[in-house]
């Protein structure tokens, strides 16, 4: 298979990007030839190139032409790469590279591992709180409501979001709608996107060569992003009511409020290397998984039910299909910090338990989350493009019919 891999890079890195650079080492692997084709945030350093990108969030020729020469220059034998993998096309492709790979009839494949499909601020929330109104109403309440805490921000990302749908352009390019659980799965159907062409196909990682733990190690841990609704200020809470020896990975600078008045049992240690992830990982009794928002997936919670350590995380979007309550660790509401307090006391009372539940997840990852089980049902995937490719061969939907 000749492959295209797109991605914009977030300026903060976090699970599209480890999936992007997962993706392209594990089909390279398997012999196929891949092309990476990458932006990132970070190159938007002044504010003109900010603009720019914004502006061409909508329309970019620049893009199109960039797209349609590396199709050309990367074309195999039979003329054409032979399908497109699309993770993040926002700010710096925008559906200019659909376009691209609609006129040159390659097949894509979005990999929806947020919600730019469904919300324009991509992660369902509002003043701190879930919201689904443009999930079937207009992309525009995220300008109205000042989704973003900017009004220009806002207004760029609905007007985005609004010409991605009514213009059609994305239902017209992709053929299938990659998920990595069904709640992600149900919100893109309910979102207006067509059912018969969304998949799901859960996330892997290269599993750790290891026998799983017997015994527990001596702190309760998170690893992850620092950010509102990744729930930090309900981990510090419940770890103050519990007094639990807890350990926080990760870069704080985006939550500096959260450093302040911290219980002498809780220390944050910090950005850590992939190596320093996983003795970090080795070390905890359990993983907690604090998450307010609708996580998509947490592929954190594979990285520890891989060494058999059990996972206390919120009952909310794609994490209960990932930790099995009761099964390979436990579920909380979502910002209860007096139940996650009571979580993260049970797992550390009862050793007896925490091997249990650690020990079925190790099983569960080894079956359901590997690298070999995710291509797998990528392949089955690809044979159905083969079969009936996908493409909608007809004119955008009118703007009238659109959900602006």
């Amino acid at each position: 298979m000749n492959i295209l891999n797109l991605h914009n890079a977030h300026a903060f890195p976090g699970g599209m990007e480890v999936l992007f650079a997962a993706l392209s080492k594990l089909l390279r692997e398997r012999g196929h030839t891949v092309t990476d084709v990458s932006k990132h945030n970070s190159e938007l350093s002044s504010t003109y190139k900010k603009l720019a990108a914004f502006a061409g969030a909508i329309h970019s020729p620049t893009v199109y032409k960039e797209i349609t020469k590396l199709i050309k220059d990367t074309a195999s034998d039979d003329g054409v790469p032979t399908v497109a993998h699309v993770h993040n096309l926002y700010p710096q492709f925008s559906t200019s590279a659909l376009d691209a790979f609609y006129d040159n009839d390659i097949p894509v494949l979005i990999h929806v591992q947020d919600y730019k499909l469904t919300c324009p601020a991509a992660q369902h929330r509002r003043d701190g709180k879930t919201c689904e109104k443009c999930v079937t109403g207009s992309q525009l309440n995220c300008a109205v409501h000042n989704c973003r805490g900017s009004r220009a921000m806002s207004t760029a990302y609905a007007l985005r979001n609004a010409w991605a749908r009514g213009s059609g352009r994305i239902e017209r390019s992709v053929s299938m709608y990659l998920c990595p659980t069904q709640f992600v799965a149900d919100l893109t159907i309910r979102g207006g996107y067509p059912a018969d062409r969304v998949r799901v196909i859960p996330n892997f990682c290269d599993l750790p060569d290891v026998p799983p733990r017997e015994s527990a190690g001596e702190y309760i841990g998170y690893v992850g992003r620092i950010s509102p609704e990744k729930g930090l200020d309900v981990l510090v809470d419940a770890a103050r009511r519990n007094g639990l020896a807890t350990k926080i990975a990760g870069d704080p600078h985006l939550m500096p409020e959260l450093l302040k008045n911290v219980p002498a049992n809780v220390e944050f240690v910090g950005q850590l290397d992939r190596a320093g992830i996983a003795r970090f990982l080795d070390g905890m009794k359990a993983l907690v998984v604090p998450s307010t928002w609708y996580e998509a997936f947490g592929i954190v919670c594979v990285e520890a039910l891989s060494r058999g350590i059990p996972v206390i995380a919120s009952d909310i979007g794609g994490l209960p299909e990932v930790v099995w309550h009761n099964e390979t660790g436990l579920l909380v509401p979502p910002g209860d910090s007096v139940a996650l307090a009571e979580a993260m006391q049970q797992l550390w009372d009862d050793p007896a338990l925490a091997r249990k539940l650690g020990h079925r997840g190790y099983a569960v990852a080894r079956e359901r989350f590997t690298v070999s089980a995710f291509y797998q049902n990528l392949t089955s995937i690809w044979a159905e493009l083969s079969a009936a490719p996908l493409i909608q061969n007809s004119l955008p939907r009118p703007l009238a019919s659109a959900n602006i």
